[in-house]
């Protein structure tokens, strides 16, 4: 009943002649409070999660309630502008519940608010930063009183908790942010530091390493600290190179094994770009293939672990979950064309994966660009395939061939395709 319990409360806070309908309100709230701690056995702790902001009814559940309060706020000028302002009349409203409270109880606890500066990221310099020395002084705070809860890609994608309730602990940087948090709020005169990670099975160092690019031990990912994204930590253009080069090498690896054995002449896939090699056909697409296949593998497998715990999806939801995540954190942007899926019983028959906007194939201005040209195309569906048998658990072929205006379906434009988009045909 929030809605109504805000909506009423808002409707007699504004009657400023008479007060009965708002004691009676904080009345019911003190009355519910001293029902939990008569439960047997009594709740160790209450902890009430707020609106944000500091509101006329947040200051009346703190002056029934709240015996400390944690403020969490971003580091921007509006929100530690915010929490100056707003500071006196928090303190003011738990110090007005003690004074009630005492009158009943010895040894009233004084309130206390904690402030939380939270989502920062790994490298982000807070410490000195003008403003926000500025607000602390104000409050009475100094620097030592400030908890941070560093930024985390995976719990802003995907909320989830961390602590280890029904799962092990995520052994990560927050964690154990908010493990020093709480130990302050449970217990803060125990010794020593750190007891309450070690309590629930945390390790002493998180999963995660401080570089220029922060590196995820679990998941392997490379996070920006500026902007707190996926990230791969060389240009676009030094990948593809990177792939060029390991085919030339290959090249001139088998033409150098090969010559004089009387293998099939053929011409690289860079054409007049590229050398001319003594090659058995396809040798290279299938190191490629090969190649891709085992990232996928090692891909799909973290994706249907991170499922295990959840509710079951078939296998639509799984190709368009895998479809979706990848597109944020991968090679392009994948979809599944809905018109393609066929489903027999617990198995994929078929369906088509499209990929738009793949960074592996070279921009138009590098040298060894041709129009059509998709030559690191085995390496995704290499990649397409080793995902799809981990995520489906099954063995699937898949194929590949550039999009066009007939397999696209969804595009009526011939001015927006473009010569990266492949559609990949997946078969049980």
């Amino acid at each position: 009943m929030w809605h109504e319990l805000f909506t009423a409360y808002q409707r007699f806070a504004d009657e400023t002649i008479d007060r009965v309908c708002y004691d009676k309100i904080l009345n019911f709230f003190l009355d519910l409070k001293a029902g939990l701690a008569a439960l047997k056995p009594a709740p160790d702790y209450m902890i009430l999660d707020f609106r944000p902001g500091a509101t006329e009814l947040s200051t009346t559940l703190i002056n029934a309630w709240v015996d400390t309060l944690v403020y969490t706020f971003a580091f921007n000028e509006d929100n530690i502008d915010y929490l100056a302002r707003t500071f006196d009349k928090l303190l003011l409203a738990g110090n007005s519940k003690n004074h009630h409270d005492a009158a009943s109880i010895d040894n009233v606890a004084p309130f206390e608010i904690k402030v939380a500066l939270s989502r920062i990221p790994t490298n982000a310099e807070y410490r000195g930063d003008r403003l926000l020395f500025s607000a602390l002084h104000s409050m009475g705070l100094k620097w030592d009183a400030l908890h941070v809860l560093h930024s985390d890609r995976d719990l802003e994608a995907s909320e989830r908790l961390r602590t280890g309730f029904q799962v092990r602990p995520q052994n990560r940087r927050l964690t154990h942010d908010y493990m020093k948090l709480f130990e302050e709020l449970i217990e803060p005169s125990r010794l020593p530091a750190g007891w309450l990670a070690k309590e629930i099975g945390l390790a002493k160092n998180p999963d995660e390493r401080d570089r220029l690019f922060n590196w995820e031990l679990t998941t392997g990912a490379l996070i920006n600290p500026t902007d707190n994204s996926r990230n791969v930590a060389f240009k676009v253009e030094t990948f593809q190179l990177l792939l060029k080069g390991l085919e030339d090498g290959l090249v001139q690896l088998l033409h150098e094994e090969n010559v004089g054995r009387g293998a099939i002449t053929i011409p690289s896939h860079h054409g007049s770009h590229g050398p001319e090699s003594l090659v058995r056909p396809h040798l290279l697409d299938s190191v490629l293939r090969s190649a891709g296949q085992k990232c996928g593998q090692c891909f799909g497998r973290a994706l249907a672990e991170g499922w295990s715990s959840k509710i079951e999806l078939g296998i639509e939801a799984k190709i368009r979950q895998w479809c979706e995540f990848d597109s944020d954190v991968g090679f392009g942007k994948f979809d599944v064309d809905p018109t393609t899926i066929e489903v027999k019983g617990s198995r994929l028959v078929s369906c088509d994966i499209r990929l738009r906007e793949s960074f592996l194939t070279p921009a138009e201005d590098t040298c060894f660009k041709k129009a059509g040209d998709h030559q690191f195309c085995s390496l995704m569906t290499g990649y397409i395939q080793g995902v799809l048998s981990e995520i489906l658990k099954c063995q699937l072929d898949v194929t590949h061939e550039p999009m066009s205006l007939e397999n696209s379906r969804d595009v009526v434009d011939a001015t927006e395709m473009r010569s990266e988009s492949c559609v990949f045909h997946a078969k049980g």
